[in-house]
């Protein structure tokens, strides 16, 4: 799966797609922090909570349904739940955060509280996502630490 991940003044970007956005949406996001202050797992976007269709967003990505069983992956893929009418992104680690044993992947993966910022989704003209602007405000601790497992290019 495409990402790019970058600050934009005072926002982090998340690209998804080469695609054009032809439309901005506001709505809340739902992200993952560990006790390191580490960004993990990805995102959640839920319909109750955007002004956009989620199932939409996420079609191009063609996203499987959720396995509650497949814990902490380690590479990127998209799940949607049309019962809750909820998607999220996993996405894509440093090579490095996905070469540590286990038992070190489990402690990393362990969350330590959840974030419900407002963000802005970029939209293509089929209203596939583009890219999330995530305030840097609501980042926890500094950027570089929160961005620190995650790849970046």
């Amino acid at each position: 799966m495409y990402q790019t991940i970058h600050q934009d003044g005072s926002y982090v970007v998340v690209g998804l797609s080469m695609r054009q956005a032809v439309e901005e949406k506001h709505g809340e996001i739902i992200f993952d922090v560990n006790e390191r202050g580490n960004w993990v797992h990805g995102f959640e976007m839920v319909g109750g909570f955007v002004d956009f269709s989620v199932e939409k967003a996420v079609r191009p990505f063609k996203p499987k349904r959720p396995n509650f069983s497949e814990v902490h992956p380690r590479t990127a893929f998209v799940t949607y739940d049309p019962d809750a009418d909820a998607a999220f992104v996993y996405l894509n680690y440093t090579q490095s955060a996905t070469k540590v044993p286990d038992d070190v992947w489990a402690e990393l993966m362990t969350v330590s509280q959840g974030v419900n910022p407002s963000a802005l989704y970029g939209l293509d003209a089929d209203g596939g996502l583009v890219w999330v602007k995530i305030p840097i405000a609501d980042v926890i601790g500094s950027l570089g630490q929160f961005l620190e497992l995650v790849r970046t290019d």
